[in-house]
């Protein structure tokens, strides 16, 4: 009994080395990388000093976009080297009692917190520099800078994260600045509190796109890569917008309402569909964004540049009714089309308002002529550095697109009226349109007319490309008619 007595202590006391070896591997900075990312951590706040992915696992990841500088006072932590595998925060002093835990694999790694009333850190910081990537979080946001998980940490043009944790709704903080000496994005993991003693957060590599034959060949790297790429969520205003630091812009959400409706689940519980739904409820509800009288600089609290115009631009109405109509052709969401159906027809009927010369074309409230543009007043559409007016083509070939939609989604709610009133006006503009912006000596279409009758043609490839593609071109002239595109 004597022996196994000693034999017992003799286990007990080698454990107990162990145990406090692995708690007292005191580091400065932790690294672990595979071919899909690349993390390093330090003893100093925000301790996350680079963080990079690939989401194919060629390991290409020499750019890391994480914005950390280091402080000036003191660390009140240390990082603790369990294994090649696992680091702990502690505060000093207090090595028994990890504040956080990072275990890594290849493609995956888990960030847990477990409460204590003695804990100081408020939660994990990734601090990115938007100079080197404008990384995005993609989730669902209950309220201004705080996002749902599960959700999607994109980096475009190198890789994306799914995040997600065991604790039913879960928050995470997101926010994003480009004020002058404060310019970040930041995602931030809370730290468990006494209502939730313990959080764990799931970080896994993925890759999402559409499947089609041969996608996995080489040549298709940058697409399966880079598809996520066009979403991008503005953080203090809860909806897509340029990047997370920049201005929604309510005439280019129909761009996002187009891939929406071929983008793969994003992640258990979310799709591209629902963060079109989130954005365009915002505007449902009376959101402005760049493009909209009332976008002002600052705009609830978001670093906004003002739209400075008297006038909507051409363009935003029917990006809006666009993105709404892909929203319900996608989901199939019926109660939502009733529920909204009086709002989006609404907007498509101011716009058709702008027929003011009643020829099926919807037109600007400046004239476009040479030399009446300085640059200051936004133009008709998107492109605001070019002076479009009047009859704009771009703008009348998303009006042509969205009737149609229209015309669709009032049928869906049961509006017969109206939806055969969208669909002859659909094709009142389609009959006015080539002839209208055709231009004979280019061979191409213009890309407006201004008010006193002149063609203004510098060989727009966007607006030619729409056209095309909303079939504005009538079938006569598919041959003879932009004959160089």
């Amino acid at each position: 009994m004597k022996s196994t007595r000693l034999s017992f202590f003799a286990v007990i006391s080698v454990s107990v080395m162990l145990i406090v070896q692995s708690c007292t591997n005191t580091v400065k900075t932790f690294e672990y990388a595979s071919g899909f990312y690349k993390i390093q951590l330090t003893d100093t706040i925000p301790f996350v000093k680079y963080f990079s992915v690939d989401a194919l696992g060629k390991a290409q990841l020499a750019n890391n976009p994480i914005l950390w500088t280091k402080s000036a006072n003191p660390s009140n932590y240390e990082l603790h080297k369990i294994s090649d595998t696992e680091v702990r925060i502690c505060a000093k002093n207090t090595s028994s009692v990890a504040e956080w835990t990072f275990k890594f694999e290849e493609k995956k790694f888990t960030v847990c917190s477990n409460y204590n009333p003695g804990n100081t850190l408020k939660g994990i910081d990734f601090r990115f520099d938007k100079h080197k990537n404008h990384t995005t979080l993609l989730g669902l946001m209950p309220e201004r800078k705080k996002t749902k998980l599960p959700a999607v940490l994109h980096f475009p043009d190198m890789g994306t994260f799914r995040i997600s944790s065991g604790t039913p709704g879960a928050l995470i903080d997101f926010d994003a600045s480009r004020k002058k000496g404060d310019s970040f994005i930041s995602v931030c993991l809370p730290a468990a509190s006494e209502q939730k003693p313990t959080l764990t957060y799931s970080l896994d590599v993925t890759s999402i796109y559409p499947s089609f034959p041969g996608v996995d060949q080489d040549k298709y790297a940058g697409f399966r890569r880079n598809y996520l790429n066009l979403f991008q969520i503005n953080p203090r205003l809860a909806v897509i917008a340029n990047n997370s630091s920049s201005d929604p812009c309510s005439m280019t959400l129909f761009l996002s309402s187009m891939l929406a409706l071929h983008t793969p689940q994003l992640a258990d519980s979310l799709t591209a569909l629902d963060l079109l739904k989130m954005s365009v409820e915002r505007y449902l509800n009376g959101m402005k964004a760049y493009g909209m009288v009332g976008y002002t600089k600052g705009y609830e609290g978001s670093d906004a540049i003002a739209w400075d115009s008297p006038y909507n631009s051409l363009d935003t109405y029917p990006s809006l009714v666009i993105s709404a109509c892909n929203y319900i052709k996608g989901s199939n969401n019926k109660a939502w089309a009733m529920q909204y159906y009086p709002k989006i027809k609404e907007w498509m009927d101011i716009l058709m308002e702008k027929d003011t010369n009643h020829n099926g074309l919807v037109e600007y409230e400046l004239s476009g002529n040479s030399g009446s543009w300085d640059g200051k007043i936004r133009p008709a559409n998107w492109w605001d550095t070019v002076g479009y007016g009047y009859e704009d083509a771009l703008s009348n070939a998303l009006t042509y697109e969205a009737l149609k939609l229209m015309s669709s989604t009032a049928k869906l709610a049961d509006q017969t009226d109206d939806a055969n009133r969208y669909a002859q006006l659909a094709e009142k503009l389609k009959s006015s349109y080539f002839k209208t912006f055709y231009n004979p000596a280019t061979g191409v279409l213009a890309g407006w007319k201004s008010k006193d009758g002149k063609l203004h043609d510098y060989y727009f490839m966007g607006v030619n490309s729409m056209a095309v593609y909303y079939q504005l071109i009538p079938e006569q002239n598919a041959t003879t008619g932009l004959h160089e595109l």
